[in-house]
This record gives structure tokens, sequence and C-alpha cells, in this order.
């Protein structure tokens, strides 16, 4: 959920217009004549920065992809790349915003419910909290502060970026910084007794194989453990009668049925609830073993 400036966003195939329609012409030209390239890009072996020529490659390999139903998930290591560019510090200065105009008076009410899930537990049971994805580290911040009279003692702010952390660790010293990724950093570091929170859209830029894997790895090693979610979904997407992941949005990500993939991972749902606002609709749940 980029829409900010300074980013190149990968996957963005774009709108209509004659010059979208030229670009995606050229890619396909393109990526009938270099197939030696359309592999490399394929299987994550293309080295950046991307040329021009690669960039309508990587758009008419989108197109034909999304047009037929077919699976992008090899393609998601664009969108890492992307987040762990050092421009990102810019794009989250400029986005910051965004914890005054949605999280505070839209997506806070998450948190209400995790504070009312903690207090029908026996003290100590969480005292942990990481966030993925925490950008500019005001979100984590407001945490750290809220929750610690809920026995929070630790809050993790875990982001691609390192030089993204670095500014945030000079910024907010009460949290602890960690530049990785999630679907590694979490596996190899969470136990027992954590809290993981996202917020914005984070998981969205995750396959849906990645998320099960790191929904089950949490339920299965960090019994108790709680997953706070803000994630958009596609607006057109029904998670009642649709279980499967589709792609979506201007920078083709990953909608996903939060309630189903949790369920199947062996976590229990205790809150969840749906928001539209501004013309995004938004799933916000908490869940847990």
């Amino acid at each position: 959920m980029t829409e900010g400036p300074n980013l190149s966003l990968p996957l963005a195939v774009g709108g209509g217009g004659w010059r979208q329609r030229l670009k995606l012409a050229l890619g396909y030209v393109l990526a009938t004549l270099l197939p030696g390239r359309v592999r490399q890009i394929r299987e994550g072996k293309a080295q950046e920065p991307f040329t021009h020529a690669d960039r309508v490659i990587i758009a008419a390999m989108v197109h034909r992809a999304t047009r037929r139903g077919e699976s992008l998930d090899h393609l998601a290591y664009l969108h890492r790349n992307m987040w762990q560019n050092d421009s990102v510090t810019g794009y989250h200065a400029a986005v910051e915003d965004r914890f005054t105009n949605w999280f505070l008076p839209h997506h806070a009410v998450v948190i209400d419910a995790l504070e009312q899930n903690l207090a029908s537990l026996p003290p100590g049971r969480f005292q942990t909290l990481c966030e993925i994805g925490t950008g500019s580290g005001v979100t984590l911040d407001y945490l750290q502060r809220r929750l610690a009279t809920r026995g929070i003692t630790t809050c993790i702010g875990l982001d691609l970026s390192a030089a993204q952390v670095q500014v945030d660790a000079a910024r907010f010293p009460a949290c602890r910084f960690v530049a990785g990724d999630a679907t590694t950093w979490i596996p190899a570091n969470a136990n027992p007794g954590w809290i993981i929170f996202c917020c914005g859209g984070v998981l969205e830029y995750f396959p849906r194989a990645t998320l099960e894997r790191l929904f089950a790895d949490t339920a299965a090693r960090c019994a108790p453990v709680r997953w706070v979610i803000v994630e958009p979904l596609d607006l057109a997407h029904d998670l009642s009668s649709d279980t499967t992941s589709r792609l979506f949005g201007f920078e083709t990500t990953w909608s996903h049925p939060y309630p189903h993939v949790v369920r199947h991972a062996g976590l229990t749902v205790y809150y969840q609830r749906e928001l539209r606002f501004d013309g995004l609709r938004w799933q916000l749940m908490v869940a847990g073993n």
C-alpha cells in the first residue's frame, strides 16, 4: 500500500492509455526476443538496477500472468528488493502522516481488541512485541508507550531496509530495531510470548505459501503467540466464498483471506473486523493460540 514518492513499483503495470499500451507491446516483443533475460528475471538471477528494457519485460510478464490468472510468486523478490533499498527512508518520511490520518482514527481499534484479549490472560504471558515492516517506527513507538502497562517490556521494529532501521534507532531509543527479512528472521528469533504486529500493508507483499509457512511456524513454536494484522484487501474479494489469494491493486500485491489462512495454520481468531474508508478496504484481526 505504497502510493507515495521516491519508489519505483516493480510489479506495477499502470492504467490504460496509449503510453501504457505501447509499453506493454514493447515488453511482449522484448520478452519474445530475449527469452534468456526473461528466464533470469523469472528465476531471480537478474542483477539490479534493471534497465528500461527489463522493466517493460517485467510489465509484460505481470500483465500476462494477471490476465491468465497465473501465479506471480516467483517475482515477489522484486517487492523485497524495493523495500530494502535505501530510498525507502524518503518514502517513509513522506507518508508518516498515515499514523495520524489512518492508524489513530481507523486502525487503532485493533489495539483496543488486543488489550482486551491480554486483560483476560494471566499477567506476564506476553512480554515482546515485534512489528514487521516498521517503516518510520512511529507506530511502534506509540505501541511501546501504550502497551507498557500490559506487560510488554520489549518492542522490536523489523524492516528490510538497513538504512531505515538506523534512522529509527536514533529516533526511538526505547525500541530495538533490526534489519531483516521476516520470512527468515521470525522463524529464527521469535519465541513464546511474542505479539507480532503488521499494519498498513506488509503481508500483502508475501505470496500465499510464504504467508502460510510463517503463520504455521509461529503457531507450532511460539505458543502463546498473538498476530495483530491490519492489511488491505481487494475491494471485490468475497472472503466468505473465495479462500484463494488474489492479485490486486496498482502495485500487483496479494489480497489474502486472512481469517481462513490463520485458522488453517492452527491459530484462533479472537477479533476480526473490516473497514472501508478513502476507497480502501482493510482487514483488522487479532489471532493466536
